[in-house]
């Protein structure tokens, strides 16, 4: 017989409220998503949440597009560490958690909403990929049960260099999916 375990609405909501995307939650609180997708029936239905703010959490996000090229950008989860830090001090360091051309979110690295940073991404895993810089603006930020930090980040400024080397990043994860896919 299994014991349920209780989530707080407040806390839940209070994750939702700060941007957490669907695999951060159910990694926080240890759910599959058809438990995630309960939860956000029953956070609606006791009226702690409106199913407004839970739209892009329902739905599958559309595909960004990269308006240079035409192709639809998607988030890529890092399947191995990706080491970052930021330039201004390099003592606040972290790993990237996803990436596409556009964000990235991170584990590990101090920020708060709003605050505007200088990362340099240490390329050491990926032998095809040089080091590059860019600023970004942190958009969310949470701590996870662990203690572990997450902040989100949109990119703002990068060379034409550091964005041909994100593309290779996103290019190898891509090839990755794809193997992993398959059976």
């Amino acid at each position: 017989m299994s014991t349920k375990r209780k989530i707080k609405a407040i806390e839940i909501v209070s994750d939702i409220r700060l941007g957490m995307t669907n695999p951060l939650l159910m990694d926080k609180y240890k759910v599959s998503e058809a438990n995630l997708s309960r939860i956000f029936r029953m956070l609606i239905d006791t009226h702690s949440i409106e199913q407004s703010e839970l739209e892009q959490l329902l739905s599958p996000p559309p595909a960004k597009l990269d308006i240079s090229n035409g192709i639809p950008v998607h988030e890529h989860y890092m399947f191995r560490r990706l080491p970052i830090h930021d330039i201004k001090n390099p003592i606040n360091k972290g790993v990237v958690a996803d990436i596409s051309e556009t964000n990235l979110t991170i584990s590990g690295i101090s920020a708060n909403p709003g605050d505007t940073m200088e990362f340099f991404v240490h390329t050491d895993y990926f032998a095809d990929v040089s080091p590059f810089a860019f600023e970004a603006q942190c958009q969310w930020a949470t701590n996870s049960e662990d203690s572990k930090l997450f902040s989100s980040f949109d990119i703002m400024s990068i060379s034409k260099e550091g964005l041909n080397e994100i593309r290779r990043i996103v290019r190898a994860l891509t090839v990755l999916d794809a193997k992993i896919n398959v059976r």
